[in-house]
């Protein structure tokens, strides 16, 4: 291949990158112990619990 065909050439399956999907799992996985930690703090102020 010349290096112009080279240049011009697109691998992979995907057009996404991993840096994208990275980026999108670290966003899922921050939302979700968001979630978690919100829904601790509400358990224990319904219930009137405190950490000692």
């Amino acid at each position: 291949m010349t290096d112009i065909e080279l240049k011009k050439t697109i691998g992979g399956a995907s057009s996404t990158s991993g840096n994208f999907i990275s980026a999108m799992v670290k966003l899922f996985t921050a939302f979700l112990e968001m979630g978690r930690n919100v829904g601790s703090a509400l358990n224990y102020a319904l219930h009137k619990k405190v950490c000692k």
